[in-house]
């Protein structure tokens, strides 16, 4: 009885932590982009939002599975310090040869594509030091050994960081660069004290067995498929807006977005503390009380806020940004169906060591997506409400692949 309220008691203060991270993570873009969309010109902000969504495609890379199969690994033998030691520095060392990839990739991209970028040598640098730094954050470490409060400290000293140096230092219509570099800063403070935390938890990094590096690319690879997967449909699609449309259209996708994830930002610290919970504890029942909690909430703030999305852009962004009202409403809307979706993946199939399906769901989404865009673009008619048109339709079919795989898994389990 005591271990089932010691397990609970934990649970509860890593989802806390995660919560505060997550607030932190977004509060922090919510509190700068309305400044920089009242400083920087359209057509800069547009180049920053690209340039965020090269960082988290970039990060979808640079984590390569790791934030999912590096959780699951350390949940499972967090005792055996030597080989957690070694699990460590063979992740950092294969993020260390994916960020060479990357770079090379990113200024190979500004060359052939993006012309607007070779003006800006700062913001290219920016970009670059950003993605390194983001990559050595080792949140997946701390989810892993159940120890959140590690990366509210990191990721919350980060963010201030972030918040304080833009409003110090951006004051002009093109100070793009800047932006970049003041994120870069929050990444490397972040990515310091992540490693400096892993040491105060009595863990170390260690030099790898070649053998150990081969098996740890091996387990994280569908992991990593999976994520790219996500991030065509997630990630991506600011890049993609800003590609085939334009940069206006890029900063009217982006607006409505950050608003949609700083949205899921609230309720993903129930999947991210759960998941490593339940691969341990497979107690299902904690998830479903949880939904049954949250989702008839987030319903009512849902329906409340489509009547007011004109004026929640105008306030947060200015009236130059009011036509992202639209796409605001469709995010809104997919939403509802991305909370059940991602609570219904990892954490539940965990239970049942099926973590292949969720990714197989994942797979068959970011398939009908490029197809979407494919039509899309022989139309013409890349914009950011049909791409968030997309984005929303796929969210759907996630869920219903999931709970219906779910529910089959569970009749032949017996449960």
């Amino acid at each position: 009885m005591r271990s089932l309220v010691s397990n609970s008691n934990r649970l509860f203060k890593n989802i806390l932590s995660l919560t505060i991270v997550q607030f932190s993570n977004y509060i922090a873009p919510l509190l700068v982009l309305p400044y920089l969309t009242r400083i920087l010109s359209v057509e800069n902000f547009g180049i920053v939002v690209i340039s965020f969504s090269i960082c988290s495609i970039a990060m979808i890379i640079t984590d390569f599975g790791f934030g999912l199969s590096g959780t699951y690994w350390i949940s499972k033998n967090r005792n055996d310090k030597k080989n957690v030691a070694s699990y460590i520095g063979a992740i950092y060392l294969i993020k260390l040869m994916l960020n060479a990839v990357i770079v090379f990739s990113l200024l190979l991209y500004i060359f052939i594509w993006q012309e607007n970028f070779l003006n800006e040598p700062l913001l290219v640098i920016g970009i670059l030091l950003t993605i390194i730094f983001q990559s050595y954050q080792p949140m997946w470490f701390f989810q892993g050994i159940e120890r959140m409060k590690n990366v509210t400290i990191c990721m919350v000293a980060s963010k201030l960081i972030y918040l304080i140096s833009v409003l110090v230092f951006v004051k002009g219509k093109s100070d793009s660069d800047i932006v970049l570099l003041c994120l870069a800063l929050s990444s490397l403070v972040s990515a310091v004290l992540g490693i400096i935390r892993i040491y105060k938890e009595n863990y170390k990094l260690a030099w790898p067995h070649i053998s150990l590096i081969k098996e740890v690319i091996q387990a994280s690879f569908n992991f990593f498929i999976s994520r790219a997967s996500v991030g065509i449909y997630t990630s991506a699609s600011t890049f993609i807006v800003g590609s085939f449309s334009g940069l206006g259209q890029a900063a009217l996708y982006s607006s409505a977005e950050k608003l949609y994830q700083a949205g899921l930002s609230i309720s993903s610290p129930i999947s991210q503390a759960i998941f490593p919970y339940l691969a341990r504890s497979r107690n299902i029942g904690e998830l479903f009380k949880i939904l049954l909690v949250i989702f008839p909430l987030l319903v009512v703030t849902v329906f409340i806020c489509l009547f007011y999305t004109e004026n929640i852009i105008i306030i947060f962004y200015g009236d130059l940004y009011k036509d992202a009202a639209p796409v605001l409403r469709v995010f809104l809307i997919t939403s509802l169906f991305s909370f059940i979706s991602i609570n219904m993946g990892y954490p539940a199939f965990s239970i049942y060591d099926r973590l292949d399906l969720v990714n197989l769901s994942v797979y068959i989404a970011a398939v009908l997506h490029i197809l979407g865009l494919v039509i899309l673009y022989c139309g013409n008619n890349i914009t950011a409400i049909n791409v968030s048109l997309c984005v929303c339709i796929i969210e759907f079919v996630v869920l219903i692949i999931r709970v219906s795989m779910f529910i089959s898994l569970r009749k032949r389990s017996g449960n």
